[in-house]
């Protein structure tokens, strides 16, 4: 199986020696994942981690790494006043069963805000 992180380096599939394990490919992408949230690159970071959480369903450390970047974005959306992109990401984090006030109350700022 092809890794995010091997595609991403070299721009396509490779084939790497035995003695590189899939933990270490793993936390190599979770670590690129972070890196481009981080630089506020969030459709790269998010289509990493997206690809990541449904690889290791149940892994609720890294899902909550997700969610609190994803919250972080929306935030900042949300303090550029951007509001139906916001919205957008808020709708997601509640689909996901975040159930943080502040994504409750900042989902009604922007519901209030378009109208």
């Amino acid at each position: 199986m092809v890794q995010v992180s091997k595609k991403l380096i070299v721009g396509r599939p490779v084939t790497l020696p035995e003695e590189v394990n899939d933990d270490l490919i793993f936390d190599i992408d979770v670590a690129l994942a972070e890196e481009y949230c981080k630089n506020k690159e969030y459709e790269k970071g998010f289509e990493i981690y997206e690809r990541l959480v449904r690889k290791a369903f149940g892994d609720l450390e890294l899902k909550n790494k997700y969610m609190r970047q994803m919250k972080a974005y929306a935030d900042t959306l949300l303090k550029e006043k951007k509001y139906s992109k916001a919205l957008e990401q808020y709708k997601k984090l509640l689909r996901q069963n975040v159930t943080d006030p502040y994504i409750f109350k900042n989902t009604a700022i922007c519901l209030n805000e378009m109208g």
